[in-house]
């Protein structure tokens, strides 16, 4: 199910740090997820557990700067700037993941499988928007001529492939192990061999499983 595979994804980051984390470890977590979903072509498993965790630390590094005395000058400067730095990411992590969901609204809207990289108030905005897009295709288009002979489906948005927008698996990313990984077969007789710390360039489509797996990075 959709919450079950976006549990999935945010259980990966808890399995990562071991239990406890840090402020550091969650703010490293954060970049991790933020460069790796700006760098994927398709919408990564939403980081719920995470997002909620950089909340929390966000509210804590607030008060922490309230707490301080007005005397404390550089260190309220420097936590302030730490906490802009976590915001700037999670903003911009937030709002690649809009731009993607935008983008691939049709896709998403009719993949089940894709579904499950959604959160719940994500999903809310595929459906509705979705919904304004058909209306609005029906007021510009359908509207204007006589489709009395035109079937129904026809009319659907979704069944439209000049509209539809898939994600470009076949795209060439850069990536690094995060561990030894097995050999990739990149070709009918060809394969690569990434160790951990190892840079590669490569078919997204072939590490896809991996990047959902923590066990290679893009970069």
């Amino acid at each position: 199910s959709r919450a079950t595979m976006a549990a999935g994804g945010s259980a990966d980051y808890q399995d990562e740090l071991g239990g406890e984390s840090s402020p550091g470890d969650v703010v490293e977590a954060l970049k991790r997820a933020f460069v790796n979903e700006r760098c994927a072509p398709d919408l990564l498993p939403h980081q719920d557990d995470l997002v909620n965790d950089v909340k929390e630390r966000i509210n804590e590094q607030v008060n922490l700067i309230n707490e301080l005395d007005e005397s404390q000058t550089l260190q309220k400067d420097l936590y302030n700037m730490e906490l802009e730095r976590i915001n700037y990411m999670l903003r911009n992590y937030m709002r690649d993941r809009l731009r993607k969901i935008t983008k691939l609204s049709l896709h998403l809207a009719n993949n089940a499988e894709a579904q499950a990289s959604l959160s719940d108030n994500e999903h809310e905005f595929v459906t509705g928007y979705v919904n304004l897009y058909q209306q609005h295709m029906d007021r510009s288009v359908w509207d204007a001529v006589d489709t009395s002979q035109i079937p129904e489906n026809l009319k659907d948005i979704s069944t439209t492939p000049s509209l539809l927008v898939v994600p470009k698996l076949d795209a060439h990313v850069f990536c690094k192990a995060s561990e030894d990984l097995d050999p990739i077969v990149t070709g009918t007789d060809d394969e690569i061999k990434l160790d951990a710390g190892d840079v590669a360039l490569l078919r997204y489509g072939l590490i896809k499983d991996l990047v959902r797996d923590g066990r290679v990075v893009l970069t």
